[in-house]
């Protein structure tokens, strides 16, 4: 690294630590697996990272099963 280069990285090292900056970043959590994930883009995501559902949004279903004729 060339000493020009390391002279730049040090005066904004500097100007960075002055400054002040808040950051604001969306938490997704997928609702099947309970991944939680900081989104690389704006957009919303499309399927969980891990379990690759593209439900990870909504609560999952709990329907009553056949052998119990819908009582609990």
């Amino acid at each position: 690294m060339s000493k020009k280069r390391c002279e730049a990285i040090l005066i904004n090292k500097k100007e960075a630590q002055n400054m002040e900056e808040q950051i604001t970043l969306n938490r997704y959590t997928c609702e099947r697996c309970d991944h939680i994930w900081l989104p690389r883009s704006e957009e919303k995501p499309t399927v969980c990272p891990k379990c690759k559902s593209p439900y990870w949004n909504k609560q999952r279903e709990i329907l009553p099963s056949e052998n119990n004729n819908g009582k609990q």
